[in-house]
This record gives structure tokens, sequence and C-alpha cells, in this order.
């Protein structure tokens, strides 16, 4: 299917005919909503996690480009090659991109137009599906900014590896118009390779306002709400943060056996507590924590 629709699609792309896009992205987005202010494109939205909603309900009009649409739009420029995350040292990826972009354009600006759309959110600067996003709607004359997903840097192999990858993405041509921040911690980091010259703000984690105002504001809510205490273990893969082969004479499978059956044994043990176990990243790993429970 992916083979039919990359030569459609690339027919449609070499005869100029990008309204078909266009026609298929307002059916996709739906109807203008009413706003006394201009609105929001959000692109790879699954990796806000809460973020959008928390704009909606402070009375940010929000519109959402599905992921699987917004690949779509890249699909029929079968020779990029996604595995670099600097396109710019490369003459022939290059002239892709220019071919790309250049689609996007037309696309975007006709989007932008129908919706009052005044700037385009993207969750992270080394995405590599959004930086062609980045690209077209800075041609389009409108901010492209980023609510930045990854904030937690609290080891030095963390930092290093951050660093790594901000260094690389800094030389790219195209930046962001704003980065927006949950601590000054990641900021510096990003000010001091390679992104000082752009806006950079910290601001905290807009997803967790709503938990603020619960929990931390109003004391009494928990209480209110239940009065079942509870035990969250966050989940772990027997091979995280490993790297290569992973099997059970290399991998912490005793420790995640162990953990996760001490956690079973406790709740049995206090049936007045709720224990949960928080499996991030759910499919093989619940499998993999149903397959150690008795």
């Amino acid at each position: 299917m992916s083979i039919i629709y990359r030569s459609f699609a690339k027919f449609l792309a070499k005869n100029n005919l990008w309204s078909f896009f266009y026609i298929l992205l307002c059916l996709v987005l739906g109807k203008r909503k009413e706003s006394f202010g201009k609105g929001i494109l959000a692109i790879n939205t699954k990796r806000f996690r809460g973020d959008l909603e928390i704009l909606e309900e402070n009375g940010y009009t929000v519109y959402r480009l599905p992921f699987h649409w917004q690949q779509r739009l890249l699909l029929f420029y079968s020779s990029y090659d996604y595995k670099l995350r600097n396109f710019t040292r490369n003459k022939m990826l290059d002239s892709k991109r220019n071919e790309q972009v250049k689609f996007l354009y037309k696309v975007l600006s006709k989007i932008v137009f129908r919706y009052n759309i005044g700037c385009v959110i993207g969750s992270s600067i080394y995405y590599k599906q959004d930086y062609d996003y980045l690209i077209a709607t800075k041609k389009v004359g409108i901010p492209y900014v980023v609510l930045n997903r990854e904030n937690l840097v609290i080891k030095e192999h963390t930092k290093k590896y951050t660093i790594d990858i901000v260094k690389s993405c800094s030389k790219n041509k195209y930046k962001p118009s704003a980065i927006f921040f949950h601590n000054t911690v990641v900021l510096e980091i990003y000010k001091e390779n390679g992104y000082s010259n752009i806006d950079l703000y910290s601001y905290g984690a807009i997803r967790m306002k709503n938990f603020y105002n619960k929990y931390i504001i109003n004391d009494n809510y928990y209480r209110k709400k239940s009065a079942r205490k509870k035990i969250v273990l966050f989940s772990f893969f027997p091979c995280e943060g490993l790297r290569g082969v992973c099997t059970k004479e290399h991998g912490f499978y005793n420790l995640f056996s162990n953990v996760h059956n001490s956690l079973y044994e406790l709740a049995i043990d206090y049936p007045d507590i709720d224990f949960v176990i928080k499996a991030k990243w759910g499919g093989n790993l619940v499998k993999q924590i149903i397959s150690i429970l008795p």
C-alpha cells in the first residue's frame, strides 16, 4: 500500500497538484473553530501528553495534525535518510529537502490562512520528521515553537547524551523561533550548545497544572476523593539501560522479577493499600510483568 501511495503522491507533487493534499488535510483538521485570536497547529501530537488539552482549557484554539498524516506528506520522498540528525551536510539530501519544503510550504500556507494559524508547535528539536515542517513554517512567515518534551537531566551520562544531541541539531541551518523548557537546567544546556541566538524560556511543566491545582493548592482534595493510600512502582524493562544483545544472562532479569513480585506480595499482605505498577510503554512490558507474577 505504501508503494502505491508513494507513487501516486509523487505524481501529484511533481505535477504541482498539492491542492489534493490540502483538501485532505482540511477534512482531517475539521471545520474552523470560533476563536478570539489566532490558532495553533500542533504536529506529532502524541508526544505532548496533556499539554495541548491544558492550552485549550486556557482559551487557546489548537488544531491537531495526526502523526500518520504528517508522515504521509513526507512519504513520497523515499530517498530521505532519516537516520541523519543533520541534513545540511549532504547536498543530495539538501536537494531533496528543498523539494519537500516547497511542497509543504504550498500546503501549509493555505492551512495557515484557512484556519488563522498563528504558530506551529512541536515537542522536540530532534524529531527528524518535524524538521521539514519547521523549515516550511518559517518560510510561511509564522513562528515555529517547541514545547520541549525531554527535560529530566539528573545524571552525568544523561547530561552528556543531551549535550551531544543538542550540539548535533544546532548545526542545522534552521532553528525554532522559541523553545520552552520545564527547568533552567536543560535551558542552559541548549543555551551553551548552539541555541543562544533564539528565544529560550523556562516555564515549568504545563501538563502538571491540573495536578497542582487539585493536590497542592487544595490539600484536602486527595483525602476527599479517596481514603485509600497508594504505592506506585514505575516499572522498567529487564534490559533497561543496556545496549546490544539482551539475554537472561546479561540483563537484570532477577532484579526485574524480584521487584515486581515483592510488590505483588505486599499487595496481598496489605489489602487496604492500592499497589499500582505503572508500565509506561505498555505492550511487551505488560506481557513480561504478567509472565513473572504468580
